[in-house]
């Protein structure tokens, strides 16, 4: 059974290691059934910051990349593949979205040769966060935030307050 403090220690630990305010603007591009969209629900309010949610059926990736842009979006977590066709092309209007600080990915392994174009980027200001955890455990038990644009492997990192890991 998943447990309210575990969402509650979720959310403290993604305001705090994210330095979250009222300024951030989250897009939501996951299902509202997916583990991860929890976060990206519950912070931007929690802080009084913005949950932009776009009128789309489907995954759109030309309706997210104009979203980013247009709404000037801070904060995007989703699975890695939802995301790589988004920065694909360089030509996109807003690219390459300056205003996101974090992005923050789980859910599959990282290519981190799919975004290197992006992330070198000299407009490109993001950094990536490799996060990990089982549904079970309220989603991520471990986060490693990217220093390194040139990194070619995010580890899974450490653990999230409140939490260990045991290897």
């Amino acid at each position: 059974v998943v447990k309210h403090s575990g969402e509650v220690n979720l959310q403290h630990w993604y305001l705090n290691s994210l330095s979250i305010t009222a300024r951030d603007k989250f897009l939501l591009i996951s299902a509202l059934g997916f583990d991860l969209t929890q976060k990206n629900l519950f912070a931007p309010l929690l802080v009084g910051g913005t949950l932009v949610i776009p009128a789309m059926d489907n995954y759109d990736v030309d309706l997210i990349a104009d979203t980013l842009q247009r709404e000037a979006i801070s904060i995007v977590n989703c699975a890695p593949s939802a995301f790589y066709p988004v920065v694909e092309n360089t030509g996109r209007n807003g690219y390459p979205f300056p205003a996101l600080r974090y992005l923050v990915l789980g859910g599959e392994p990282i290519r981190l040769n799919a975004l290197q174009a992006w992330l070198e980027h000299p407009s490109c200001q993001c950094k990536v966060v490799n996060s990990y955890g089982p549904t079970e455990c309220t989603d991520v038990v471990s986060y490693h935030i990217n220093q390194d644009n040139a990194a070619t492997v995010l580890p899974i990192g450490k653990p999230v307050c409140n939490t260990q890991l045991y290897i």
